[in-house]
């Protein structure tokens, strides 16, 4: 048994030493894996091929031997990669998580031991050890540009590669869960893994039957391998049009759009929503004016969970300019980001390369802050309920508007999310009033986004005279909690936790949820939402002692419309404990009162007092409407039956009717409870003000 030199191993725990200068990279789990997958496997490759390559030059092939050794250098390349993790798996110990540890175990050695064989079974056709080496090391790429196509050609965000491992696709969709289709695709490489064994060890000193009872066996290994790999969509490995349509069922069409649905979708919502992408697709294209070549396709998706096992990206909304493709699930109408999605098709016609993304090499290396701040300037959103200008007044006056040099590369994704993209798109759209769309155009294609600093200033001084609602700026302290991708210690351990934890909320296993609570409070102590979550869920299932003490330990810097959330709902669990809770609960009511909190936040305040001096059998059902977490909180046709009943004597009934049944799109049914709340008698303004929106 002979193995490779050691320099291909030392190279490899270099490599992984140097990736874990960025903490994400650092440990076993996505990003690790991206870079060890389309690193690594080549380097090995190229290192067995050389190695089989000298000892045939040198006429001492020992071909047993050298397949156990070609699998003992992929355990060796396996072991330098993971050596070159240790300091930082050591010093992030609590960033280690099983099911990241897990995506990288099946990603990465299982492309190394393939890569290793295929070094193997090409040295042994050369006597020069270099030009062995680099034709092994294309033959591990060569299946790169399938990972390329599917990317580009289908409607796919992930990607599964035999060497290269798995590609979850964005980046910062921070909650990749392991995913049934990687199982798969390494069945799949065990196919094709196994039939190169057999034909390596048909190469020794055997006798002919043998011989041609294991290449018999490698040919039908790689046959199943073909058929299966030809059939890889039904198994989750591949995704196309078809595969989608099938499993969503619905299909319509208008004159800008293409809508592809669940089956389940109403008549009217799918108007709707088709109506709504037209008005969008409409405005875009005349503000920057261009003409698409035809319609948009919209994938709507039933969930995050169904989207991310169709095409990847379960949290993050996607769109593909140069498919005319977007990639979202279903939202209460208007679509919160419908809009921003559409975008970056429309402006993409501003974009002359293929792929109509801003960027170098054709597109395929993004700008990030011209990709992002032309959708922004194009959709408009801004988060929190405010338009883009609206937010970066906001940010403007928190001192967290960033400036256009950390707006592109891995910058953009170091600090807050939000304010990187409104920044952005901000500056997008500055330019695109000033210079209009040739000027951008030239912009875009020359990928400058930083203006002038006169100009700079202009826009700065424009932006601080633009109104804002009440309760703008507490709001935004509140999302800028959120560090970023890059910013966030522990990213994929913690979203991991943070799933957990809510969906052992949800099903009410306060057990399970306050466990994974504590371990998201480990890996960053001064982030105040954890804590919070842990108020609400003592409350919301009645352990109001342990809320209280829970809420002393909020930070006092911890801001004003998070800690008011909480007064909220220590409010509902008093209220729903029974009539004894409800002093209690006036008294968080008062004290969510007294802080600088949002529009929404108060007329949620309001309400409340409202259902506290309601009759006493209108109560329950009340406050139970109310709830915005916890067991008392009720939902479904029951607590619809009891707003129902109680709709036309008592108005806050009506309009909590009117809200549960606009939520649902049952936009007829809502204005009939509207009429209803407005005849039963008066609202509190809040109310009154918002039931008029809600009308509108």
């Amino acid at each position: 048994m002979s193995f490779a030199p050691c320099a291909p191993f030392a190279g490899l725990a270099a490599l992984a030493g140097l990736a874990a200068l960025v903490p994400s990279f650092g440990v076993p789990g996505v990003e690790a894996g991206i870079v060890h997958g389309l690193l690594a496997p080549p380097v090995l490759g190229a290192a067995v091929a050389a190695g089989a390559a000298r000892r045939r030059a040198a006429g001492t092939p020992r071909h047993d031997d050298e397949l156990i050794g070609a699998l003992a250098a992929a355990l060796a390349a396996s072991a330098a990669l993971l050596l070159g993790m240790l300091p930082r798996m050591v010093v992030d110990a609590d960033c280690l998580d099983p099911e990241a540890g897990a995506t990288y175990a099946l990603a990465v050695p299982p492309g190394l031991a393939l890569a290793a064989v295929v070094g193997l079974l090409v040295g042994r056709r050369h006597v020069e050890p270099r030009r062995a080496a680099w034709r092994a090391a294309g033959w591990v790429l060569a299946p790169l540009l399938v990972v390329v196509y599917e990317l580009v050609a289908t409607p796919a965000v992930f990607v599964h590669s035999l060497f290269a491992g798995y590609y979850p696709g964005p980046i910062y969709d921070e909650d990749v869960a392991l995913p049934s289709s990687l199982v798969a695709h390494r069945a799949l490489l065990a196919l094709v893994f196994t039939a190169a064994c057999a034909f390596a060890l048909s190469e020794g000193p055997r006798r002919v039957g043998t011989r041609a009872g294991l290449r018999a066996l490698a040919l039908a290994l790689a046959g199943l391998f073909a058929v299966f790999t030809a059939r890889s969509a039904s198994f989750g490995c591949r995704v196309d049009v078809a595969t989608i349509d099938a499993a969503l069922g619905g299909l319509h069409a208008s004159p800008q759009c293409v809508l592809h649905h669940p089956s389940e979708l109403g008549a009217a919502e799918v108007r709707r929503t088709l109506a709504e992408c037209d008005a969008h697709v409409r405005a875009q294209s005349r503000l920057v004016q261009v003409s698409l070549p035809g319609p948009v396709h919209v994938f709507l998706y039933r969930d995050a969970a169904e989207k991310g096992r169709l095409v990847g990206a379960r949290e993050t909304y996607v769109a593909k300019p140069w498919r005319a493709e977007v990639h979202v699930q279903r939202e209460p109408f208007p679509h919160p980001v419908l809009g921003h999605e559409l975008a970056h098709v429309v402006g993409g016609a501003l974009v002359d390369n293929p792929l109509h993304v801003p960027g170098r090499l054709f597109g395929l290396l993004v700008h990030p802050g011209l990709t992002e701040g032309l959708a922004v300037a194009l959709g408009g959103e801004g988060g929190n309920g405010l338009d883009a200008e609206q937010s970066a007044r906001v940010l403007l006056e928190l001192g967290a508007l960033p400036g256009p040099d950390t707006l592109s590369g891995l910058g953009f994704l170091g600090g807050n999310a939000h304010a990187a993209y409104t920044a952005a798109g901000v500056l997008v759209r500055d330019r695109l009033e000033s210079a209009g769309p040739e000027g951008l155009r030239a912009d875009l294609r020359a990928l400058r986004l930083s203006p002038s600093e006169s100009a700079l200033r202009a826009l700065h001084a424009r932006l601080r005279a633009v109104p804002l609602p009440e309760g703008a700026l507490e709001r935004a302290r509140v999302s800028l909690l959120d560090r970023g991708y890059l910013g966030t210690r522990c990213v994929r351990r913690r979203a991991h936790l943070e799933r957990a934890e809510s969906e052992a909320a949800g099903r009410h296993d306060l057990a399970v949820a306050l466990r994974c609570n504590d371990a998201v409070r480990a890996l960053d102590p001064r982030d105040p939402r954890a804590p919070a979550r842990r108020v609400i869920a003592l409350a919301g299932e009645g352990r109001l002692t342990d809320a209280e003490q829970a809420l002393s330990e909020i930070p006092a810097d911890a801001p004003a419309a998070l800690r008011a959330r909480l007064h909220r709902a220590l409010a509902d669990g008093y209220a729903l404990s029974g009539a004894f809770g409800l002093a209690d609960a006036r008294r968080h009511l008062d004290a969510a009162s007294a802080l600088p909190t949002t529009e929404e936040a108060a007329r949620a305040l309001d309400a409340r007092r409202l259902a506290f001096g309601a009759p006493v059998a209108a109560r329950t059902v009340l406050r139970e409407a109310l709830a915005e977490s916890g067991r008392h909180r009720r939902s479904g046709v029951a607590l619809g039956a009891s707003l129902e009943a109680l709709a036309d004597e008592l108005p806050l009934a009506a309009y909590l009717l009117a809200r549960r049944l606009e939520a649902e799109g049952a936009f007829v049914d809502a204005l009939a409870a509207m009429d209803r709340a407005e005849r039963a008698g008066a609202l509190p303004t809040r109310l009154a003000r918002e039931l008029t929106r809600m009308r509108a």
